[in-house]
C-alpha cells in the first residue's frame, strides 16, 4: 500500500479490505452488519496502519452497510434510517456513534474520485467538508491546498480567511439593507401622517396649464 496516495480510496479499499480478510472469517449467511462490522474491527485497531488510508477505509465499510441496509430506500423522505444504522453498526464495533458519523459523512461527501484530490489526506477532506458547505467550492480549495503544498493548519488558516472576508463582505451588506428598510418605515410613517391630517388619498401631482395655442387671424 506505500504506492497508493493518501486518497486514491478505491485501491486503498481493495488493499485494507485483503488484510481484513485475512484475519477474519465471514459466514455466507452473514448480514450487511455483520459482515462490514467484521471487516471494520480489524483495521480500526491497528495502530501500525496510515492514519489516512486507515479513516478512508472505516469510512467505505460504514457507508457500503449503510449503503446494502438500506437500498431501494428514500433516504431522502427517511434520513434518520442512515442515523439508526449508523448508531448500530457504532454499537457492534464499540466506537463513538459521533466518530462514525464524521467518517460516513466525509465518505459520502467524496465517494465520487472527480471529488478528491488524491495526493492530499483524508484529514484535508474533512476539514473542507466540515467547513465548506457549499460542495461546488470544495474541490477548487482542495486543489489550491495541493498546488501549494498547504497542511491542514495552512488549509484552516487559508479557509478562515476566506470566511473572514465573505463575513465582512456579508455585514456591509447588511448595513445597506438595514439602512434601505429605515428609509421605508420613515417614508411610510411620513405617509400615515398625512393621511390622518389631509385624507385617506393623497394630493394629485401638480399639472401645468396647458398654453392656449395662439389664433390664427
Amino acid at each position: 500500500m506505500s504506492d497508493l496516495k493518501p486518497s486514491d480510496v478505491e485501491g486503498i479499499v481493495k488493499d485494507l479490505e485483503a488484510v481484513a480478510m485475512s484475519k477474519v472469517t465471514i459466514p455466507p449467511d452473514a448480514t450487511a452488519m455483520q459482515k462490514y462490522t467484521a471487516l471494520f474491527a480489524p483495521i480500526a485497531g491497528d495502530e501500525q496502519l496510515n492514519h489516512s488510508q486507515v479513516q478512508w477505509y472505516l469510512g467505505s465499510c460504514l457507508f457500503r452497510a449503510v449503503a446494502e441496509i438500506t437500498a431501494g430506500n428514500d433516504l431522502q423522505a427517511y434520513p434518520a434510517e442512515i442515523t439508526d444504522n449508523i448508531r448500530q453498526f457504532a454499537q457492534m464495533v464499540d466506537a463513538p456513534v459521533a466518530r462514525l458519523r464524521l467518517l460516513y459523512s466525509v465518505y459520502d461527501a467524496f465517494k465520487d474520485p472527480a471529488s478528491r484530490v488524491p495526493d492530499l489526506g483524508w484529514d484535508h477532506h474533512r476539514l473542507v467538508m466540515m467547513r465548506v458547505k457549499d460542495p461546488t467550492q470544495r474541490l477548487p480549495l482542495l486543489q489550491q491546498a495541493a498546488a501549494q503544498n498547504m497542511t491542514v493548519g495552512d488549509l484552516q488558516k487559508q479557509i478562515n480567511k476566506a470566511q473572514k472576508g465573505n463575513q465582512d463582505e456579508l455585514t456591509v451588506l447588511t448595513g445597506r439593507v438595514k439602512r434601505a428598510e429605515a428609509g421605508l418605515a420613515r417614508s411610510q410613517a411620513a405617509l400615515k401622517r398625512y393621511q390622518q391630517q389631509h385624507g385617506a388619498n393623497p394630493p394629485a401631482p401638480f399639472q401645468p396649464a396647458a398654453k392656449a395655442s395662439a389664433k390664427v387671424a
